[in-house]
């Protein structure tokens, strides 16, 4: 072995050691936590709800009257013709509220007849015609207290409708809206879950970096030690390590190689 292969062995050498001990294993970088921005979210809460509204007030409606429908169905199957008494009372009681001073056309036209049979003409004959003040005063019933009298029949029937109605209760829009509290929460789970992936995805790649650089290490250190041998030895002469006790043993079970160092030649051995 020449001198110059010896130089060639040990830049070669002192490059790979050089360059693993540049590649050591390093700690993964820590990835930050996005906070939550509570106006933001906020917002978005609000956006949101608007934004879908249309749509809900759609949804809402037709649930509610289908409610409705089927609420009515199953009282007129319980009490067979209610909502003709309901809607007959519903306009007699209107008829009342909204003239609670005039007499009923039914009664107008039975005292008509009643004044043509007896041939009444004054006061509140036929051919004289018949006024409220008339009427009343022929029935012997004070007009406040008629009026009076109508408003009540009218105030309890509306209060008899709403006793005997079927009612549901309407679904609310607030059960479909998002709240900003529920918003910042579900921010809150989206930054966490994204900044543990994003961590483990950085664990990764320190992971397999550090391998391949302990890889790489483990190369290195296996091809400096089956050099270092005859590196040394060609170097200094004297006894080594890895089981070759002196130069000349070395010499000896290798006798293609370089001349002793001591002997001053540079020449492989013959």
């Amino acid at each position: 072995m020449s001198w110059i292969t010896v130089g060639a062995l040990a830049l070669k050498a002192g490059t790979s050691i050089y360059s693993a001990s540049q590649n050591k294993q390093s700690g993964s970088p820590a990835v930050q936590y996005t906070p939550v921005d509570l106006q933001q979210t906020q917002q978005q809460a609000i956006g949101g709800n608007q934004a879908t509204a249309p749509q809900l007030d759609q949804l809402l409606s037709q649930s509610n009257q289908f409610q409705q429908q089927q609420a009515t169905s199953l009282m007129n199957q319980a009490l067979p013709g209610y909502s003709g008494f309901a809607s007959n009372l519903t306009n007699t009681a209107s008829n009342l509220a909204a003239d609670p001073y005039a007499v009923p056309q039914s009664v107008v036209s039975q005292l008509s007849q009643y004044a043509a049979e007896n041939n009444i003409s004054e006061g509140t004959g036929a051919a004289s015609g018949f006024s409220s003040s008339n009427l009343l005063r022929s029935l012997g019933v004070n007009a406040l207290q008629y009026g009076q009298a109508n408003m009540a029949s009218a105030t309890n029937a509306l209060s008899v409708l709403s006793n005997t109605a079927p009612k549901i209760s309407p679904m609310s829009p607030a059960s479909f809206m998002v709240t900003p509290a529920q918003q910042a929460q579900n921010q809150l789970y989206t930054n966490t879950q994204g900044q543990a992936i994003n961590q483990g995805a950085a664990n990764s790649a320190t992971a397999a970096g550090n391998a391949n650089t302990a890889t790489l290490w483990d190369s290195i250190s296996s091809g400096t030690g089956s050099m270092s041998g005859p590196l040394l030895q060609a170097i200094f002469g004297g006894g080594v390590t890895g089981g070759q006790t002196s130069y000349a043993s070395y010499l000896a079970n290798n006798p293609t190689s370089m001349a002793a160092v001591g002997q001053g030649s540079a020449t492989p051995a013959q």
